[in-house]
């Protein structure tokens, strides 16, 4: 009888501990939200994305990269981390390396270690002396559309990215998805 008391007791703690993250999760969206919905301004909602995923996710390295429409390539629009400074003029064709991937595909991705990974490119690492060692990438869609895609670079610690990461960041997308194209289409009828 005690024995099941115990392990009704750890079940219990075990509960409270999930619920309170959830809570805190739940809380955290609801911020996400309310900023995306604050503003129409393009730079500004990329801004509020790239923010909250550093806040989500330890990694090395962020970065946004958006659709070119015109070309079929990906172009990095928001960068933050290390070695940034050489990556603004570096374009992916879609389908090229992890991003082009995902962006191909419209699937999220865990690159645990891009050694082994064929779809991997090098030439951006060659070109910013960085070592990429594992990649989170998640596609941005809207309306069956991909509009780019998140990519985390490197996880503190020097562990794998995970399965509640990539959780969390498909969260995170289903908000600013939605947001990137309503302050695109923003952007287009201001130009009109």
């Amino acid at each position: 009888m005690a024995e099941r008391l115990e392990i009704i007791k750890n079940e219990n703690k075990k509960l409270k501990e999930s619920l309170k993250q959830k809570d805190k999760e739940l809380s955290f969206f609801i911020e996400v939200g309310k900023a995306l919905t604050s503003t129409l301004e393009f730079k500004e909602i990329l801004k509020i994305i790239m923010d909250n995923a550093q806040k989500l996710v330890r990694a090395e390295a962020w970065s946004i990269l958006l659709v070119d429409e015109k070309t079929n390539e990906l172009y990095f629009e928001l960068v933050k981390g290390k070695k940034t400074g050489k990556i603004k003029n570096i374009r992916l064709k879609v389908g090229e390396g992890i991003a082009g991937w995902v962006a191909k595909k419209g699937m999220p991705l865990i690159v645990p270690d891009v050694s082994k990974d064929k779809r991997f490119f090098s030439g951006v690492d060659k070109k910013t002396k960085f070592r990429t060692k594992s990649i989170l990438c998640v596609p941005i869609i809207s309306k069956n559309k991909t509009l780019g895609v998140l990519e985390l670079i490197n996880k503190i610690g020097g562990n794998s990215f995970d399965q509640k990461e990539l959780a969390l960041m498909l969260k995170l997308i289903d908000h600013a998805a939605i947001a990137i194209e309503r302050s695109m289409l923003y952007e287009r009828t201001a130009e009109l």
